[in-house]
């Protein structure tokens, strides 16, 4: 199959061991269909599990609290905060059992209110989604905008901006108690990985033909980089990281908008026999709090086998699938069959914008957030 790597496109920097600061990051670590809640340095003198998953897993980020007290998380649709001192985890909230937390999760900068997206599923085409926030003890719950078709969102405490889109492609703003809602565009397609600038006066965001950057003030838009993903703007306003497609770290000069890109993942003599879903493993990258780290995830995916291959009707007929109607039988096999025999390679870093180094490491990082300065 051949060697699989990273290479490196700017040659101003170079691979590391591992770095030697001891800013701590907090992430989901994959282990045997689990995850565990870890808090590391980046130079691994300390590494530490605070909380194993198990099998209820959402997709939702980490969130610090601003003076590095607690890190909150979502698990079995509820929100937990773990005491970073004594370990303990409480639950803040009692949601009912078909809600959950997914997509953000975010301290306010004065590390009293929870920012979070609530949802239910309606049905495979239909669901409802509140943005709400509740103060750090899990009381004062608040619906700052609700609808059945919020998708992903972006604030800014310090600016007092709150940022969302809708699958009717609408791109909104308000503060962040709800008032003075204001929609700002109607896009040409759903907007993905909303980030806005540390001025809250632009958002950096996805569509399907590329990244895009609209003002929050006049709603100018403009496509800086074509087939751009992912992006994350850095908190000194300076750079946007972003990914193409799976495998390559590029990064976009906030002011300029002039581009390169950093690293890519290389080898594997990867074939791709059916149309590829390049996308499906896409990671965001994630900036430090003080703009010298960044964290990326990148994959390279290979299919192993055709669409024509007889192998991909091996679908288990069990008594759940013979119970769904032929038209939903019909779906689950189509998804089956492009989901299925896929090889993957992943590979998580970490970029020391300080010493111009990049560590790769082995292990499987979901979720990850940076602790703050105080910690």
């Amino acid at each position: 199959m051949g060697e699989f790597k990273v290479s490196l496109d700017d040659k101003s920097f170079s691979f590391a061991d591992r770095l030697s600061s001891a800013q701590c990051i907090a992430y989901k670590e994959e282990s045997e269909m689990s995850f565990n809640l870890m808090v590391t340095s980046l130079d691994v003198a300390q590494k530490l599990k605070m909380f194993s998953y198990g099998s209820g897993i959402t997709d939702c980020p980490l969130a610090w609290d601003t003076h590095g007290r607690s890190i909150y998380f979502s698990h079995e649709g509820q929100i937990h905060a773990l005491n970073l001192k004594t370990s303990e985890v409480v639950k803040l909230t009692d949601f009912e059992e078909d809600l959950e937390i997914s997509w953000h999760l975010q301290c306010s900068a004065d590390g009293e209110r929870l920012l979070f997206k609530l949802g239910r599923t309606l049905d495979d085409h239909r669901w409802e989604a509140s943005l709400c926030t509740i103060e750090t003890n899990g009381s004062g719950f608040q619906v700052v905008a609700a609808g059945p078709n919020i998708w992903q969102s972006a604030a800014n405490w310090e600016q007092d901006v709150l940022v969302w889109s809708t699958t009717r492609c609408e791109i909104w703003k308000s503060e962040l108690s709800g008032n003075n809602s204001l929609l700002l565009i109607n896009a040409k397609g759903v907007a993905h990985q909303l980030s806005l600038s540390p001025d809250g006066e632009m958002i950096a965001f996805e569509l399907h033909d590329g990244l895009y950057i609209l003002s929050t003030v006049d709603s100018r838009l403009k496509r800086v980089v074509a087939d751009g993903k992912s992006p994350s703007w850095s908190p000194d306003g300076k750079w946007i990281a972003f990914l193409k497609g799976d495998c390559d770290l590029w990064l976009l000069d906030a002011e300029t908008y002039k581009f390169r890109r950093l690293l890519r993942v290389i080898g594997g003599g990867f074939s791709w026999e059916w149309k590829p879903r390049r996308e499906f493993w896409r990671v965001r990258p994630v900036w430090s709090q003080d703009s010298r780290f960044l964290w990326f995830g990148l994959t390279k995916v290979r299919r192993t086998l055709t669409i024509k291959d007889t192998r991909h009707n091996g679908f288990p007929e069990d008594d759940y699938f013979r119970k769904l109607s032929p038209q939903e039988q019909k779906k689950m096999r189509k998804n089956f069959r492009e989901f299925a025999h896929m090889d993957f390679f992943q590979r998580n870093g970490v970029v020391d914008f300080h010493e111009n180094k990049v560590w790769i490491f082995n292990e499987n990082w979901h979720d990850v957030a940076w602790a703050p300065k105080e910690f």
